[in-house]
């Protein structure tokens, strides 16, 4: 008696979709999905959509112009953001920020989910940090952007969000700081700068540093003369920013300052005029500085300063420095100029500056 084909093939067992087949086709699906929202990014209605996103966030918070010229996201790596500008909070037509361009590298997107954010890396190119602080205000601009865009975390269950940057590098980058209260303003401009961070407390004004290296800076101190002006009420106590650097260096620095409370003396033939002075080359290194407002703390410095008029340190250099607003220690101290040559360790104490 022989069998049906028929009979035969439905009396196999069926088939068995087991654990690792449906493990596969999820994570196959995961994959496609994946590097289908690599290739929508670098569409570029979907970039602007995102620049105009970022924009529209960043200008509510702060309550001013916000404007993205170009922007790209690899979600794996990097951000790169191009004619960037930020205005200063409650004042559109002041600049905060701006910067050609701002290349962001940084690791895991995802931690942003868990309240943090890693960067390797802040790269900028031809950028402006102007920094104002209003007639009669405590704060300045950035105070008030970070304010807002760090606030206060309330919700004790909650952690708060951490945001570690390690390292800046920026080419053309200039620093304004104006300060209408006090009356002073200072320009820096640097062909190149440096920083590897250790610690960025925005809040706390406090940066830690493993290293700083500067090229070509060119600083502007401007004294002006002011009007008494009545303080404002402040969202938080005025402070000076805290720093501790590993190790500084500054390169091929000019100085000039200019206090225009002060007329030039042109009856001064001889000496440095203190109020309105020009360095021409200015060099710095050090190997470790600790800065709270005007108390200073450096080993191993050496300082090399050409003066406009020809006037030349050779080098200044001193194992350990403290300055403060009781006195001046200095371990081991040696100047050098075309005609003389001293080294000794000094103090002096006087009640301030």
């Amino acid at each position: 008696m022989t069998n049906n084909p028929d009979e035969i093939k439905s009396n196999k067992p069926p088939v068995r979709r087991d654990v690792l087949y449906w493990t596969g086709r999820v994570f196959l699906f995961l994959i496609v999905v994946f590097f289908s929202i690599l290739i929508l990014i670098q569409l570029p209605f979907i970039q602007m959509w995102g620049a105009n996103k970022l924009s529209k966030s960043i200008s509510k918070t702060l309550n001013t112009t916000v404007s993205v010229g170009g922007f790209n996201l690899h979600p794996i790596s990097d951000l790169s953001l191009k004619d960037v500008f930020i205005g200063s909070p409650d004042y559109p037509g002041d600049t905060l920020i701006r910067a050609h361009e701002i290349n962001v590298d940084f690791q895991r997107l995802w931690d942003l989910f868990s309240n943090k954010f890693t960067v390797n890396q802040i790269m900028i190119d031809d950028g402006l940090l102007n920094i104002e602080k209003k007639a009669g205000d405590t704060l300045t601009n950035l105070d008030v952007a970070m304010l807002r865009l760090l606030p206060e975390n309330k919700d004790t269950s909650k952690a708060p969000f951490v945001f570690d940057l390690e390292k800046i590098s920026a080419t053309k980058l200039q620093v304004r700081i104006n300060d209408n209260t006090a009356g002073s303003l200072v320009r820096m401009i640097f062909d190149r700068a440096d920083i590897a961070l250790d610690t960025l407390d925005m809040k706390g004004q406090y940066i830690k540093a493993d290293y700083m290296d500067f090229d070509n800076p060119l600083i502007y101190v401007t004294q002006k003369i002011t009007e008494p002006v009545i303080r404002s009420s402040v969202e938080k106590e005025d402070k000076s920013w805290a720093f501790d650097i590993g190790s500084l260096k500054w390169s091929d620095g000019r100085v000039y300052i200019d206090n225009q409370k002060v007329p030039y003396d042109t009856s001064q033939a001889y000496g440095l005029d203190y109020n309105h002075l020009s360095i021409a080359d200015l060099d710095i290194r050090a190997d470790s500085l600790r800065v709270r407002g005007m108390n200073i703390q450096g080993k191993n410095i050496a300082i090399h300063v050409l003066h406009q008029n020809g006037f030349e340190i050779k080098t200044a250099s001193v194992e350990r420095a403290v300055v403060s607003e009781n006195g001046i220690n200095f371990t081991d101290f040696e100047i050098e100029t075309a005609d003389s040559h001293i080294r000794n360790s000094m103090e002096v104490d006087f009640s301030g500056f």
